[in-house]
């Protein structure tokens, strides 16, 4: 997969969020962070489950930032540990990335150090990951993949891993994501129950910009939901609050309006890859 869509994106549904555009770095790093801790293959370390993000970001904010984010567990880093001086050795590549990328986006020039945009620019790319690729998201608790199955079932599956390898291919999507209307979030009362819709009226939900902490909800939410085999709510439900500890949110979120968004982007994804 070109980093380069998963750039795009990701600036797309931070800005969704009123996040800052320049966490879009962090998307990177579950690319890089599959490796192995020993030379002889075990103690794997798999970027791509939700259950390594906290130190992922924790070393990130570290190496990347400045080391000062809005939260002291980004200090709170072991700098021997694997997953430190695998994103210190690999923070170069990190950064040309995003500098290659700059040639075909607009994409920000600046690094974010704040600790709720870098947290979902980072589940950004696991799930983005997950519509292109079987994606082991919730190891080591399940062993199930989350994808878009369906979908990849009515296509030539390796036709379109291909196709995505190709610069036209890159482009083309990135015009037309930038440009679909899904990014304006834009709700309508019809498009829930009466229940939610009482309630989102209550909140004043309809002229609010989407929650940066409930779409990283919905996010873990929709990979669990996608999992094949199927998962147990309770692997979930877990994942979402180790996760939201170390972050420190402590409210409970409601994420209605932000699954109804996630499975919009969904199907314009499939709409463009098709």
């Amino acid at each position: 997969m070109n980093n380069s869509i998963y750039l795009v994106v990701t600036t797309k549904i931070l800005e969704s969020c009123d996040c800052d555009p320049g966490a879009v770095i962090y998307s990177l790093l579950p690319t890089v962070m599959n490796f192995s801790e020993k030379n002889d293959g075990n103690n794997k370390v798999h970027g791509l489950a939700l259950a390594n993000h906290p130190k992922i970001l924790s070393s990130a904010l570290n190496i990347l930032g400045d080391g000062n984010s809005n939260s002291n567990s980004s200090n709170n880093v072991t700098k021997s540990s694997a997953i430190y001086q695998k994103i210190k050795e690999e923070k170069d590549n990190i950064l040309n990335s995003l500098i290659k990328a700059r040639q075909f986006s607009e994409l920000p020039n600046h690094i974010s150090d704040n600790k709720i945009a870098a947290a979902l620019s980072l589940v950004s790319c696991c799930y983005l990951n997950s519509l292109f690729y079987p994606t082991q998201s919730f190891l080591p608790n399940s062993s199930s993949c989350s994808g878009q199955w369906e979908f990849w079932e009515k296509v030539n599956y390796l036709d379109l891993l291909q196709r995505m390898k190709n610069k036209d291919f890159f482009l083309n999507f990135k015009d037309e994501i930038s440009k679909n209307t899904i990014w304006k979030a834009k709700f309508k009362p019809e498009d829930f129950p009466e229940m939610i819709r009482k309630r989102l009226h209550k909140e004043d939900a309809f002229n609010k910009k989407l929650s940066a902490e409930s779409l990283i909800k919905a996010m873990i939410i929709r990979m669990g939901e996608m999992a094949q085999p199927k998962i147990n709510y309770e692997i979930i439900d877990y994942t979402i609050r180790s996760f939201f500890t170390y972050l420190g949110v402590k409210q409970y979120l409601r994420v209605d309006r932000e699954t109804k968004f996630l499975r919009g982007l969904e199907k314009e994804i499939i709409q463009i890859l098709t």
